[in-house]
């Protein structure tokens, strides 16, 4: 069995032709698009919580304003 860095030397040893052949087939494989579809939830959902922590952290600041008056 051949290591990662051998495999890597032999790509990049590969006309350009073959190397994109290669990675249109690797792009293929079945699971592919799957993971980048999971990837692109996982970004909107890490977006969508630092907003709301953002809008929260603005609320909180103003009810600890609030509550210094008060006090």
């Amino acid at each position: 069995m051949k290591t990662a860095e051998e495999i890597k030397a032999e790509i990049r040893e590969m006309e350009s032709t073959e190397r994109w052949k290669l990675v249109t087939e690797i792009k293929n494989f079945p699971n592919y698009e799957d993971q980048c579809n999971l990837l692109i939830q996982l970004r909107e959902e890490v977006t969508r919580l630092n907003k709301d922590i953002e809008f929260l952290s603005k609320k909180t600041g103003l009810h600890d304003m609030y509550l210094e008056r008060i006090k």
